[in-house]
């Protein structure tokens, strides 16, 4: 028997799911503001309306229990290795394509700008030029204790001034104590984490799982509150 699903239940599957409210409502088929009121209890959803938003979250994975429970009927997982010249593009093609529509926040880990530049330069100013300018999609980098090569440094000569600024609007750098600096870079973003391994053949394994990738974004997280932020005199010097 159906039951009319409650307002908990519908955050708590947009939770799940990591959907914005934007993005329900255009799977359901309503305008923002109809969602959005609902939610906030100023509105009433009609059966119809709360019938197609049950319908648009059950399709896309969620479980609706009674009483209040929700869960994922089932979760996903798949795993990427990409290889090659082209990786790091291939690399950051899906990490902008995972935050466009809807923005979010780009973490991470482990970072030696150098080697991303020395690797696949324009791959990293056109990511710089792609969303310097966006205030939805901001970025958390971690950086060994010392490194200076930042947005100002020599290795991003090729970016101009006002891209400089717009990107540094929209990212904080933190610097990491040699002891918790990693060996690999990680890029968490969405419901995936990349790790990439540096070396004479670099590659670069993806991990979609939501599970997984928020367990990891709290670890950053937790790393990030502990992290020394970089004088500013050091980013646009």
């Amino acid at each position: 028997m159906r039951f009319m699903i409650t307002i908990e239940q519908i955050k708590a599957a947009r939770a799940l799911l990591g959907w914005s409210q934007k993005n329900l409502a255009d799977r359901a088929g309503y305008a923002l503001p109809t969602l959005n009121n609902i939610e906030r209890g100023l509105a009433t959803g009609r059966p119809q309306t709360m019938q197609h938003i049950q319908e648009a979250l059950e399709q896309a994975g969620v479980e609706f229990l009674e009483q209040t429970g929700v869960r994922l009927v089932k979760e996903v997982l798949e795993i990427k290795m990409l290889d090659g010249q082209s990786c790091l593009k291939e690399l950051y093609d899906d990490i902008f394509f995972t935050v466009d529509a809807d923005g979010g926040e780009i973490l991470l880990s482990g970072i030696e700008e150098e080697k991303f530049m020395e690797f696949d330069s324009l791959t990293m100013l056109n990511h710089i030029k792609n969303t310097g300018h966006r205030p939805d999609i901001r970025h958390k980098l971690l950086f060994r204790h010392g490194d200076t090569n930042i947005l100002g440094s020599e290795i991003f000569k090729g970016i101009t001034p006002e891209h400089k600024n717009m990107k540094a609007r929209y990212t904080e750098w933190r610097w990491l104590p040699e002891n918790l600096f990693g060996l690999v870079s990680m890029i968490i973003y969405g419901d995936k984490y990349a790790t990439i391994l540096w070396g004479d053949h670099v590659r670069i394994i993806i991990t979609k799982n939501r599970s997984i990738t928020e367990t990891f974004r709290k670890q950053f997280m937790a790393i990030w509150d502990i992290a020394e932020k970089i004088p500013d005199h050091l980013l646009l010097k």
